[in-house]
């Protein structure tokens, strides 16, 4: 394996070796014995974390997958990491017309309440960023909307969202 060849396998599986190694052990392997420098998956983890960025609401019913994979390489920290988290929050004021679902799950991630995701977006904007106080003012704004099917998931989603900036906040 060529380190493009290893680029393009990063790239396909978000990062997430975790599913690199599961679904092709080999070529994993392989991956692995290039021991690729800190520092060029830290660049790559900036491309992925930029991309999904730039696409965050291309596809406005699968808008919370790409905000948690987001999310994911955000949390690895990769190369510019507050300037990447500037850029999100930007995405987030300037939020489509999404779904009502759509937005509780992107809530949920901030929380760091899904199956996916232990640590969201408030753990990576409190503890590795100076931009807690935007995500709070962004956030408070994101979740201000009508809510007519899921207004139930929806406040357990805000009560999630708000016991995990209480927890990250702090000192």
């Amino acid at each position: 394996m060529r380190i493009e060849e290893a680029k393009q396998m990063y790239f396909a599986y978000c990062g997430n070796e975790y599913w690199m190694q599961r679904e092709e052990p080999a070529k994993y392997e392989a991956f692995r014995s290039l021991r690729i420098p800190d520092a060029t998956i830290s660049r790559w983890n900036a491309e992925l974390a930029e991309d999904n960025i730039r696409r965050l609401w291309d596809q406005p019913d699968r808008a919370w997958r790409r905000h948690d994979t987001l999310l994911r390489c955000l949390l690895r920290r990769p190369d510019g990491y507050e300037r990447l988290g500037a850029m999100l929050l930007d995405q987030m004021e300037r939020v489509p017309e999404i779904d009502e679902y759509q937005r509780i799950l992107i809530i949920e991630n901030m929380a760091g309440q899904n199956i996916c995701l232990d640590n969201g977006g408030v753990y990576f904007f409190c503890r590795y960023t100076g931009l807690g106080k935007r995500m709070e003012e962004v956030m408070e704004k994101f979740m201000d909307f009508p809510c007519e099917l899921k207004r139930d998931r929806l406040e357990r989603a805000k009560e999630l969202y708000r016991k995990s900036l209480q927890k990250w906040s702090r000192g």
